[in-house]
């Protein structure tokens, strides 16, 4: 059995690396008795999410996909050949750039786009998807058949000095996750 997590540093473990048995996806998968496939991008945007995910499904399968959305209107710059990740607070580039750049986004566009990968992703693996985002989401919108309820920011009262879960809370988030998919018999 093969259970593959997609999403951001937070589905990585950070600042913990991914082989370490006391991360949330690693809890979820033992529990099942699965392995775990950790397809994050540390500190990725949507775009990079969902990039992982088509490249994943085009050549293989699993039993369960998760995917944790970053915030949904953390995007990404190309310069050259390099992609920079970026969100309102992003220190990938200088403060004055971020803060023009978001001043001039249309963040309209950017919030349907998140809405545009959420159902995509479902089109692609129906039965055995569960969604849900890393952060809160401060909008309606009508969720998925299998959203997970909790954003991982939230669950994790105690955390590192990146503002990463500690590696006390991932228990926590596990036992979220761990009772979200009984519940809804994804395994």
């Amino acid at each position: 059995m093969k259970i593959v997590f997609f999403g951001d540093s937070y589905t990585q473990g950070t600042p913990y690396p991914t082989d370490y048995k006391n991360i949330w996806p690693n809890i979820v998968a033992k529990h099942f008795g699965a392995d775990a496939v950790n397809k994050y991008v540390a500190g990725g945007s949507n775009h990079a999410i969902m990039r992982n995910y088509i490249r994943f499904f085009r050549e293989d399968s699993c039993d369960l996909a998760i995917i944790m959305w970053s915030h949904w209107n953390r995007n990404e710059v190309h310069v050259k050949e390099k992609v920079y990740q970026m969100q309102p607070s992003s220190k990938s580039f200088p403060l004055d750039y971020t803060s023009e750049y978001y001043k001039n986004r249309n963040l309209q566009v950017d919030w349907e786009d998140f809405l545009d990968k959420i159902w995509l992703c479902e089109k692609i693996t129906v039965d055995n998807l569960l969604q849900g985002c890393c952060f809160e989401i401060d909008k309606t919108f009508n969720k998925p058949k299998h959203w997970f309820p909790h954003n991982m920011h939230g669950l994790a009262l105690k955390k590192t000095v990146c503002g990463h879960p500690h590696i006390s809370e991932h228990k926590n988030i596990a036992r979220a996750f761990i009772k979200h998919i009984e519940d809804c018999e994804l395994l």
